[in-house]
């Protein structure tokens, strides 16, 4: 009882802590329904562990700075902290505290989850700690150390891997296989033809792997009947059918976003459709979807916009308004893919969408990801576009700094839910 109540009180304090702390940030303004969207997001630049709550005389003993309040948790307590509480980009005092923990603790998972931030901050102590992981092969922890090097394409661990995928007496993982798919680091399409038996993949995942890196070798691997059985499995072969023959299919990638099609297909498997169909095949329709769900985002908006404001007259009790997240949700992770294939045409499609998002109840978190994709599909103008919109200096400062981190597996990844609490628009009860 004394752990947990110990433990309790620390994450009140750092929650409060926290609160004061960006209470007593610069505030910045954007433009939201009327142009009154506050943002107290603090500068990426700016120190965050000395703000104090003005007019209060704390006493030395016991100082509200988040950073001594994380200092003084337990080692297990500051990773779940910085995966909850903390918004990134992190100050390099907590990597500091991080990497000083690192070094002392003894507990294995403790342990492997600061490598893991550190790897994150691009700290080369946390990357080579996964390096040894990845080389030791009774390890626990192989498999998620070998996801993040893949992901962050570290030449230096080009063997382990090699010698990990060409394992005879072990399939490779699936998730290390998707892995190995997003990376789109050709370096390893050799292992995985080894693989192969009589010319014949291991699974259905070796084979999609192949293909994603542009060896269509196995490709036959994805046309038995186990495979396609599997829920949504045919669109997934559909996708591959479409990425060998490498012509654009417009309409069907497009289509795809209709409202009909997401009723029976999950929004994940539709953007791992189109990711695997690739964006020769896929990023004209993907632009027009995007541009058909940003104007089903603003008639959103004004809709929203008549139900607070009858609420406020008196013509209507309160009540949930009846928008569909799923929607906006797809078109999120929709301007993300096209921001990852990285092309300029595919800029004014986010444009649009960051319009319709920032005309109504949007989160910062749901803007970052916007942010950054536009900064990795228009490098030279996204700032100045973005600022047009409204968009803030900090917020833009502060996605850079985010998409300049190393990409981590998706559990390891700060879930940072203060971001994703959605901006009131002004009016709104």
């Amino acid at each position: 009882m004394k752990r947990i109540y110990t433990v309790s009180l620390a994450v009140v304090f750092l929650v409060a802590a926290l609160l004061i702390w960006r209470n007593s940030s610069d505030s910045s303004t954007t433009d939201g329904v009327d142009n009154e969207v506050v943002n107290t997001s603090p500068s990426p630049t700016a120190s965050r562990g000395d703000a104090r709550a003005p007019g209060i005389n704390h006493p030395a003993a016991f100082d509200f700075s988040p950073i001594k309040i994380l200092n003084r948790m337990d080692t297990g307590d500051i990773f779940r902290a910085l995966q909850t509480s903390w918004i990134e980009p992190f100050p390099d005092e907590v990597i500091e505290i991080v990497h000083q923990r690192f070094t002392t603790e003894k507990d294995a998972h403790v342990q492997f989850q600061l490598a893991m931030i550190l790897h994150r901050y691009k700290r080369e102590s946390g990357t080579a700690f996964l390096r040894r992981i990845v080389g030791d092969k009774e390890s626990v922890y192989r498999e998620s150390a070998a996801e993040a090097l893949v992901l962050a394409r570290d030449i230096q661990a080009t063997g382990l891997i090699t010698e990990y995928l060409e394992n005879p007496d072990e399939s490779v993982p699936l998730n290390l296989l998707s892995s190995l798919q997003a990376s789109r680091d050709t370096r390893f399409v050799e292992s995985l033809k080894k693989m192969c038996v009589d010319g014949s993949p291991r699974s259905a995942g070796y084979a999609k792997t192949l293909a994603m890196l542009g060896d269509f070798s196995a490709s036959e691997g994805l046309s038995g009947g186990a495979y396609n059985s599997e829920p949504n499995r045919n669109l997934e072969t559909k996708a591959l059918a479409y990425r060998q023959k490498g012509e654009p299919q417009e309409s069907w990638s497009r289509e795809l976003a209709s409202r009909e099609i997401p009723r029976t297909v999950p929004g994940e498997f539709i953007i791992e459709a189109w990711r695997t169909a690739g964006p020769a095949v896929a990023r004209t329709g993907v632009e027009q979807a995007i541009v058909q769900l940003a104007e089903e985002q603003r008639r959103d908006n004004q809709a929203y916009v008549q139900h607070v404001e009858a609420i406020r007259s008196g013509q209507k009790e309160w009540s949930v308004f009846g928008s569909d997240p799923l929607r906006q949700e797809l078109a999120i992770k929709a301007v993300q893919l096209i921001g990852e294939w990285g092309k300029a045409d595919s800029a004014e499609a986010i444009y649009q969408f960051a319009a319709a998002y920032l005309g109504g109840k949007y989160s910062e978190g749901g803007l970052e990801h916007i942010i950054i994709a536009a900064a990795q599909a228009d490098p030279s103008e996204y700032e100045a576009r973005l600022a047009s919109l409204g968009v803030s200096p900090v917020s833009i400062k502060t996605a850079e700094a985010i998409r300049l981190l190393n990409p981590v597996p998706r559990q390891y990844v700060p879930r940072q839910f203060p971001k994703y609490v959605s901006v009131k628009i002004p009016g709104e009860e």
